[in-house]
């Protein structure tokens, strides 16, 4: 139940931050070369930051939290991945960052969690 709260958390902070960085995008203030980058950092963030704060609200093996918050992030975006288009080996290494990110995040929000205690 606690790994789909943070999921949803950091699913809807995405895409506000997405469409806060289209509409930048869509009135040229970001340009052109550069979108796509910031769309992978936000993915990133958001879910760096939803998995730490999944670790730092976990009690032990931060690092499973942190699997099971990444792997319903891989069927988040997977899953439009098989209806729309046709798997790549690009894709395959997007997923694996989104998994470590994920992984990542939790880890080091459980180590925060132990050095307050």
């Amino acid at each position: 139940i606690k790994t789909f709260k943070f999921f949803f958390i950091g699913l809807g902070s995405f895409l506000i931050f997405f469409l806060i960085l289209t509409t930048l995008y869509y009135f040229d203030l970001i340009s052109s070369p550069f979108y796509p980058l910031f769309e992978i950092l936000l993915l990133i963030g958001c879910i760096f930051g939803s998995s730490f704060f999944l670790g730092k609200n976990s009690k032990k093996k931060g690092y499973w939290e942190g699997f099971k918050l990444g792997v319903l992030f891989l069927f988040c975006f997977f899953i439009p991945t098989l209806i729309f288009s046709h798997f790549r080996w690009r894709l395959f290494i997007f997923y694996f960052i989104i998994l470590f990110t994920s992984v990542l995040g939790s880890c080091a929000g459980i180590q925060k969690n132990r050095k307050n205690d």
